[in-house]
């Protein structure tokens, strides 16, 4: 259905191709993953696909592109729209409307698809995907997993022969994974083509049919399902687990005593309800649930961010805390926090810095960059770079508590290791860390304590360790 043939590409004033002779043919129907290291080339790779570049992102381009025999840039916009469908790792990106319902029904809608079908396919998609609740709300109000979804299902709306998938599994909780596997399943069943870019690889080592590698713009894998291993993987990539399981140490790790905030049955409008949580020195806290629980919600109440209940911002534990710990909130959304037009200015707006101490800190967290690199626009990073950007302002900056929230959505194995890491080591160091994340492999690594949330309320908070091994798992796995 479609071939690669010696393609390549430059992005202007870029000092070597982001991708260098690809040479590949992908089925006409089944699923093919594509992974690679943050900064490999893969979204690259898509956007050429579905002609964003170079429409909306210029760039310099060679060899062809083939879909059905026929060169990519022949077909009109409005022939792909019947053909692709994408869902960028930023759902929130690509959203045209504000309601939930007039998002699922916009692309359809527009090209003119029978409305019995329309009708028909949105219950379908609503009752599998867990979106009929969400109906009549704003898209303002969905957390990003919920976004993700509503993203999903308004691009099979219009019945794609392609669908294109960037990350679909970053912002998700697992039960919401199991819901996009069972998706999957059913798209490769029905005779779909369904191109997944994907680090987290466990809940796809069933369903692949072919797994493309990227490294520095370069396929340097194209393997079938019967070539697929953990060992031929690692030949060419250091990937993520290919399962999901919790390993507990068999003891919780001491920590420090100095409490830093301890908030007790606070309450937040709707949204939160008698919720207790305790941050100390030394100790590194993961805050689990289910997309939608409140995580989130909490996190920007303790920074003072949410507004929609002023009351319960001036909580005085909470006004106490912010004075004295000044809190740095590392957002799920990179975007949101990133403001200067280079990557120095961006690190001296938190602390002023040096060129060769801001390169050994960005080289710490897998950004080798070179000293015209921080002359870079930030935006125009990859999804894992910014946020290795956005934790690199978290470490220069002088507060006693970090708050990150899903800082590993987008990171493969080595970035992931990284942060963890460093994570690790700022704890160490005495601060107290407000880890957000449905990152399993990330809970293993550095989980100290951890506070299981859902509907707005604290159902447990345990030390990680063995011992609460099998109650952390029959709330957290599905």
């Amino acid at each position: 259905m479609i071939e690669f043939k010696n393609f390549s590409l430059r992005y202007p004033d870029a000092k070597s191709d982001a991708l260098i002779d690809l040479t590949f043919k992908l089925p006409s129907s089944g699923l093919v993953v594509l992974t690679g290291e943050s900064g490999s080339g893969k979204s690259s790779l898509l956007r050429v696909l579905m002609r964003l570049i170079p429409s909306l992102f210029p760039a310099e381009l060679s060899g062809a592109i083939e879909l059905d025999g026929q060169a990519l840039e022949t077909y009109s916009r409005s022939e792909l729209c019947h053909v692709l469908s994408y869902v960028q790792q930023d759902a929130r990106a690509q959203f045209f409307t504000t309601q939930v319902q007039d998002e699922i029904f916009f692309a359809p809608e527009n090209l003119g698809i029978d409305q019995t079908q329309m009708l028909s396919d949105a219950y379908t998609l609503c009752e599998k995907l867990h979106l009929k609740d969400l109906l009549g709300q704003t898209i303002f109000t969905l957390s990003s997993g919920e976004r993700q979804r509503l993203a999903l299902a308004a691009a099979l709306m219009t019945r794609p022969k392609l669908l294109i998938l960037d990350e679909p599994s970053a912002n998700l909780d697992l039960a919401t994974i199991k819901l996009l596997k069972a998706e999957l399943t059913r798209l490769k069943s029905e005779g779909y083509l369904v191109l997944v870019a994907e680090h987290r690889l466990f809940y796809l080592k069933e369903l692949w049919d072919q797994l493309l590698i990227l490294k520095e713009g370069r396929l340097v894998a194209d393997l079938q399902a019967a070539e697929i291993s953990e060992d031929s993987l690692a030949l060419h990539y250091c990937s993520r687990a290919l399962s999901a399981d919790l390993h507990c140490p068999i003891n919780a790790r001491q920590t420090s005593e100095e409490t830093f905030l301890k908030l007790e049955k606070y309450h937040f409008s709707d949204f939160l309800n008698e919720v207790s949580l305790e941050l100390k020195s030394h100790c590194i806290t993961a805050l689990c649930g289910v997309n939608g629980s409140g995580k989130t919600t909490l996190a920007r109440c303790l920074m003072g961010l949410d507004k929609r209940h002023k009351k319960s911002q001036k909580h005085p534990d909470l006004q106490r805390f912010r004075e004295r710990c000044k809190p740095f909130f590392v957002m799920q959304d990179s975007d949101y926090q990133l403001f200067a037009p280079t990557i120095r200015d961006e690190l001296n707006l938190t602390k002023a810095i040096s060129d060769e101490a801001a390169l050994e800190l960005l080289n710490r967290l897998g950004l080798n960059f070179s000293l015209e690199d921080l002359e870079r626009l930030p935006m125009a990073l990859s999804g894992g770079q910014k946020q290795r950007l956005v934790i690199a302002l978290a470490m220069l900056s002088a507060a006693s508590v970090l708050i990150l929230d899903e800082p590993t959505s987008g990171l493969d194995a080595k970035n992931m290791q990284r942060v963890a890491d460093h994570l690790r080591q700022l704890a160490d160091e005495g601060h107290a860390i407000l880890l957000i994340t449905h990152d399993v492999e990330l809970l293993n690594l550095v989980a100290d304590e951890i506070s299981i949330i859902a509907g707005g309320r604290i159902l447990s908070a345990l030390p990680y360790s063995q011992e609460n091994q099998e109650r952390i798992k029959s709330r957290i796995l599905p």
